[in-house]
């Protein structure tokens, strides 16, 4: 400290500044790379999981119309309301799998991927069975439809693994 007292007041007092600058400057180096790692953070929801979750409902809202459809089809009764419904399905299944495509194009993980493609084989199992309910509805055959239909299982879907970007 003996060095420190033969300094003069004045150059004293300049250093203690200079050193609360520093520690000043390098706390708003550290703020600055934290606000920048919490804009990466957000960068990523923008960009990767807010247009993935929109696609992921609206997959799930149009599984949901072929299913309300399946259901209407069982309880609407005459042809017409039979042929309605169908045409709802044909509808649907010309909208899932250009958003099941847009989707694909947002996978981030080979976890993810894995899902994608087992959500896949479920929307083609679904399909078939549909497709089978369909005609047995369309044969007058209610009970063999009614039998499918409980058997039909609509893909989800679902929730994003944990973790969906490595940042």
């Amino acid at each position: 400290m003996g060095m420190l007292s033969d300094l003069k007041v004045g150059v004293r007092l300049g250093l203690g500044f200079a050193l609360l600058l520093l520690l000043m400057l390098a706390m708003g180096a550290f703020s600055a790379s934290r606000v920048a790692q919490v804009q990466a953070k957000v960068d990523d929801l923008a960009i990767n999981w807010l247009p993935s979750t929109r696609l992921l409902g609206t997959i799930s809202d149009s599984m949901n119309q072929m299913r309300r459809a399946e259901l209407q089809m069982l309880v609407g009764g005459d042809a017409k309301a039979v042929a309605d419904e169908a045409a709802r399905l044909t509808e649907q299944w010309g909208v899932l799998p250009g958003l099941l495509s847009s989707y694909e194009k947002l996978i981030a993980s080979d976890k993810e991927r894995q899902l994608f493609e087992e959500l896949g084989r479920q929307v083609k199992a679904y399909r078939a069975v549909q497709e089978r309910y369909v005609a047995a509805l369309g044969a007058g055959q209610r009970d063999e439809a009614v039998t499918l239909l409980r058997g039909i299982r609509a893909p989800r879907s679902g929730a994003r693994p944990s973790g969906r970007r490595t940042s």
